[in-house]
């Protein structure tokens, strides 16, 4: 019972503790740049932006700027 306990206690503190989705400016940053080039990016609840051309060249933005877009 105690084992339970403190796990369950472990696992708040870790949700608590991580992060909640926030943008960094590197990744609005990139965003912007592929809103320019004319892609469409929306936030996920993840806390990425997946960006689609329109014609099937979807990728995403993590929330250091870097991800899977190539252009």
């Amino acid at each position: 019972m105690l084992a339970k306990s403190v796990l369950v206690l472990a696992f708040a503190a870790l949700s608590l503790a991580a992060p909640h989705g926030g943008s960094s400016d590197a990744q609005l940053k990139r965003v912007e740049e592929l809103r320019k080039k004319g892609l469409v990016c929306n936030k996920q609840p993840q806390g990425h932006f997946y960006c689609s051309d329109g014609f099937g060249g979807d990728c995403y933005v993590d929330i250091r700027g870097g991800g899977s877009c190539l252009i």
